[in-house]
């Protein structure tokens, strides 16, 4: 959809907005950047192909899957960002989110694959339940003026078995993508309506939690 010297050249720009220097930092961008997604209609069909970072750097939208995994007592686990080692400050976001890869055309596989490769956890796909779907403008970030992200989010909902909320602990250790998901504790209801209230969660996992009320309250 875009000429190649154009993707390149935002890619430079990128590269040096976002002040990365390594060589390896550098080819991990890169690949990351340059990642092909759909590029969606507003109804979900597909429209064409573009970069990751080209979709995020102007606004195309693409598809994402989110999932809201929970355990016999009602908590829910997250991923947390920052803080330190202080749980109070960590900035929270669902367990388990990523981007449909080019050409995928089930959402939910796409959601098997994610919490496998950021969890170690291979999920039953018949508890895999789709929550809701639905389109999400992000609000603009001032600390990110030059993103625009837009995306054709799938929401589901995954319930651990005791065998595999004990074996979770091991499996995180262990999982295929160390880069995207750092750490993951287990949060009440009244936990996540704090973090809510006081600014600490994503906007992922903002929107998932109202849908995920949704569908308990129905």
């Amino acid at each position: 959809m875009i000429e190649k010297k154009y993707v390149e050249d935002i890619l430079s720009d990128m590269i040096n907005i976002e002040g990365i220097h390594s060589q390896k930092q550098v080819e991990e961008y890169r690949e990351q950047f340059l990642e092909p997604l759909d590029v969606l209609n507003e109804d979900g069909s597909v429209a064409g192909t573009a970069p990751r970072g080209i979709c995020h750097r102007i606004g195309l939208r693409h598809g994402t899957v989110s999932v809201i995994i929970v355990r016999r007592d009602g908590r829910m686990l997250l991923q947390h960002r920052g803080g330190g080692i202080d749980r109070k400050l960590k900035r929270l976001d669902v367990a388990v989110s990523g981007h449909l890869k080019a050409g995928e055309k089930e959402p939910k596989l796409s959601a098997c694959r994610e919490m496998s490769e950021e969890l170690g956890i291979n999920p039953s796909e018949e508890r895999m339940k789709m929550i809701s779907q639905y389109n999400r403008d992000a609000p603009l970030n001032i600390a990110k003026p030059y993103e625009r992200n837009r995306e054709r989010r799938y929401l589901f909902q995954y319930s651990l078995t005791d065998d595999e909320g004990q074996a979770l602990d091991s499996l995180f250790q262990r999982r295929e993508s160390t880069n995207e998901v750092t750490a993951v504790s287990w949060y009440t209801g009244e936990e996540v309506l704090t973090a809510i209230d006081t600014g600490r969660a994503s906007d992922g996992l903002l929107t998932s939690f109202v849908h995920y009320l949704m569908m308990v309250r129905s």
